[in-house]
């Protein structure tokens, strides 16, 4: 395993990986019965929220590595 973290802006990229990443936590830490489909903001993340958020992890796709900050 990589033990390399990087810290980078959010970019279109990375999209399908933090979208799994935000219907992985709803679903299985918060027990909401969601899916992405519901949620058309998480298909915008880039138009709707760009500035706002930073991304952190060896692998973006990593549950357990991965975490989404959102800056103030």
């Amino acid at each position: 395993m990589n033990n390399t973290i990087f810290i980078t802006p959010y970019e279109s990229k990375y999209q399908s990986e933090v979208v799994d990443l935000i219907v992985h936590i709803q679903q299985k830490e918060y027990n909401l019965p969601i899916t992405k489909e519901e949620q058309p903001d998480l298909l915008e993340i880039e138009g709707i929220k760009r500035t706002s958020y930073i991304i952190a992890g060896d692998l973006v796709d990593s549950y357990y590595m991965s975490k989404i900050l959102k800056c103030t």
